[in-house]
């Protein structure tokens, strides 16, 4: 079989299999293939493909199924098919490109079809590679593309049996629940009560907008309140007293540390036709924000933006261990395979947040996936020696 019969063959037969998938994601639930329905997909194709070798190895249909140009067909929408989970958000909703699969890609009826596609070509090459004379290339080639398989498989069916799960936490409060995209409650395997919540932010910056309509400001130009003189487009900025913890109450400001205070600074603005001293500041839960309008321009604070978060937690287990933690942006807490991240505050109450917002994840085949990449990696090193300089392999097959 030559292989531009091989190509016209593959494209026929996957766009017509995509077409149809499409067709039932349009029609009915999306799969949900879980554990243990996944598993026992995984061991029939096992079976199913090494019988179809020993039963049809000499056909022309299983030269068709195992060639690398069938590979190529394959990976390719493969690959296109993650492009898409690259631009659209992966959230599902009720819009029509929803309704065909594609905000939920890794888990519709299409992307299942090229998966199990790639995966039965993949079982078909091993197989015949298995009875290959057990030289040093066969067995880097068993160990990369074994690693490939098991990636591509348990990586596939993760996407079915992921937990990902919403917890609020509030203080001295323990939760023991979480809530999955439609809102509803699933228990978890532990407990966690929120102790104390900590935040840094960054210092707000003085900043000279443009007002575009009456919904719309563009940023012009900002500079750190660390400077004293500041220059802004043709307004020069001098900052004569700056109030950390300030509240204003008619024309006075004064100090104190307590849920809505905003930063606020007093200063001199001086441009071509006028002089204005001023307050300016952000707006809170309890304060508005204090701003100076030149022309068609606004000058006031930033809100400042958090620079570090942390959340110190207790955690109590079904085992009955307790022991104290803490939870930070990108550094997780893990508890029986659980990953727990810090995801959200309550933005109103800043540093006084009672709330913490975390995000529960559990992925029963992680550490499955990490040992097919680990045999990924030890197949693909041992593959390098196999070729010498002049790019010829050292063992003919």
């Amino acid at each position: 079989m030559q292989p531009k019969e091989i190509y016209q063959k593959n494209i026929l037969l996957i766009a017509g299999g995509i077409i149809l998938c499409f067709l039932f994601e349009f029609l009915l639930p999306s799969p949900n293939f879980i554990f243990p329905y996944n598993l026992w997909i995984v061991i029939f194709l096992f079976v199913f493909s090494f019988s179809f070798y020993i039963l049809l190895r000499n056909k022309k249909i299983f030269v068709f199924l195992s060639s690398v140009h069938t590979s190529i067909s394959i990976l390719t929408i493969y690959l296109f098919f993650l492009l898409i989970m690259g631009f659209l958000p992966q959230n599902d909703n009720n819009s029509l490109i929803s309704k065909f699969g594609l905000t939920h890609i890794v888990v519709s009826y299409p992307f299942v079809f090229i998966s199990l596609y790639l995966i039965l070509n993949l079982l078909l090459v091993i197989w015949k590679r298995l009875f290959f004379p057990m030289n040093f290339k066969n067995v880097a080639f068993l160990f990369n593309h074994i690693g490939i398989l098991i990636v591509l498989i348990f990586g596939s069916i993760a996407g079915f049996d992921l937990i990902k799960l919403d917890m609020y936490a509030e203080k001295n409060k323990p939760v023991w629940y979480g809530f999955d995209d439609r809102r509803k409650i699933k228990e978890l395997p532990f407990a966690i009560e929120l102790k104390d919540f900590k935040i840094e932010f960054y210092k707000p910056n003085i900043q000279l907008l443009k007002i575009e309509n009456e919904n719309k400001l563009k940023l012009i130009k900002q500079a750190s309140i660390d400077k004293n003189n500041i220059e802004l487009g043709n307004a020069k900025i001098k900052i004569l007293k700056k109030v950390n913890y300030a509240w204003f109450f008619e024309d006075s400001v004064f100090s104190s540390y307590t849920p809505g205070y905003t930063k606020a600074i007093y200063a001199e603005i001086v441009t071509p036709t006028e002089k204005i001293n001023t307050w300016l500041s952000y707006g809170t839960i309890a304060q508005k924000s204090r701003f100076v309008r030149l022309g068609n321009y606004v000058i006031t604070l930033s809100e400042p933006q958090p620079k570090k978060y942390v959340s110190y937690v207790k955690v109590y287990t079904k085992d009955e261990k307790v022991y104290e933690d803490s939870i930070l942006v990108n550094h997780p807490l893990d508890i029986y395979g659980w990953k727990i991240y810090q995801k959200d505050y309550d933005h109103d109450l800043g540093e006084f947040s009672n709330v913490s917002i975390f995000e529960v994840n559990y992925d029963r085949w992680l550490s499955v996936i990490y040992f097919g990449i680990y045999m990924m990696v030890i197949g693909a090193v041992l593959l390098m020696f196999t070729v010498n300089k002049g790019g010829k392999n050292v063992n003919n097959l």
